[in-house]
């Protein structure tokens, strides 16, 4: 990488960084702004994932060599590693059922969304990215009801939604990967008539509208919530973000992944399904606790995000340039 490609990054990550901030002060400054954003968010996300997608050969890339190897990995981290994690971080949370509930739920779901654009950050493989995501929400789906009765009991089983995961899913992610696919299907690599690089310009810049949003309807809900959890609840969610990092580094290494892939499992091991995952929360009993835990996770997971698609490249080193191309070679 060029100083000025190091430069630019730079200033990227800093625009992401000061984003959430931001908004959280506009929020603060004018809490009528807090409806409209919450309002925006849920397009604008959606917008974001479409530009994306439309970055990405979706057409061409159902032949990718190491995907099923991804799949196996992902899926042993993700319904049987991470789990085991959150069990033993559990023993560290209040004895609040609110409180366990909201780390049971937050820790529990995979991203099905914008940890597609998080792997691209990171230089990660966006196809293998996208070909997961359908294994994420139907695992989710599947395991989530059996863990969460498993360490959070019956009780907070009876708040699960499934429906609202489909419903989201479908909105956010399986809309705009249909259009953007049926697009490059009609004018293959036209992106819209628009470059490359401006699509890579007008991704980050959707990418800072949506922190700023989630700063403006989301975080305000922590400001005047500072209780004797917090930091306990903040020490477990680092806890976790260090046990996922960990596993994604040792499993990408065990089963031989190429550093896009494995760069793609660290990103989605540490990306939570928060957005999807906090209406759950707000329908309990606890509403106002279990949200505010939500809240706090989604906070320090946007800039433990941000941290890491800057340091994947050092923790799963190689050929940056030219890894996505190798995917679509024989392994």
């Amino acid at each position: 990488m060029s100083q000025r490609d190091r430069q630019r990054q730079w200033r990227d990550l800093g625009a992401y960084a000061l984003a959430p901030l931001a908004g959280l002060a506009i929020g603060v400054a004018l809490p009528g702004t807090v409806a409209m954003a919450d309002s925006l968010l849920w397009p604008t996300l959606a917008l974001l994932l479409f530009v994306t997608f439309l970055q990405v050969p979706l057409v061409a890339q159902q032949r990718l060599p190491q995907t099923k190897r991804y799949m196996l990995a992902a899926a042993f981290a993700q319904f049987l590693c991470l789990p085991l994690l959150v069990g033993g971080l559990l023993l560290l949370v209040p004895d609040d059922p609110g409180l366990q509930l909201a780390v049971c739920l937050v820790l529990l779901a995979p991203c099905t969304d914008w940890f597609v654009t998080f792997s691209k950050l990171s230089r990660g493989s966006v196809q293998v990215a996208v070909l997961s995501t359908p294994m994420l929400l139907i695992g989710q789906l599947v395991m989530l009801p059996v863990w969460i009765y498993l360490l959070a009991g019956s009780a907070a089983l009876a708040a699960f939604e499934p429906m609202r995961l489909l419903i989201v899913f479908s909105a956010i992610v399986l809309l705009p990967l249909g259009v953007a696919m049926v697009l490059q299907r009609l004018r293959p690599g036209s992106g819209l008539r628009l470059t490359a690089h401006q699509l890579d310009r007008i991704g980050k810049w959707l990418l800072v509208v949506v922190l700023g949003l989630i700063g403006t309807s989301q975080l305000s809900a922590l400001v005047g919530a500072w209780q004797s959890w917090l930091l306990p609840v903040a020490g477990v969610y680092l806890g976790f973000a260090v046990g996922a990092t960990a596993i994604a580094v040792l499993i990408a290494r065990a089963v031989r992944l190429r550093p896009a892939p494995g760069r793609t499992l660290l990103i989605s091991l540490n990306a939570r399904n928060s957005f999807v995952v906090l209406p759950v929360a707000l329908a309990s009993g606890a509403a106002a606790t279990a949200s505010a835990a939500i809240v706090l996770q989604m906070l320090l997971e946007l800039f433990l995000l941000l941290g890491l698609s800057h340091v994947a490249t050092r923790l799963l080193p190689g050929d940056e340039d030219q890894t996505d191309e190798r995917l679509r070679q024989v392994s």
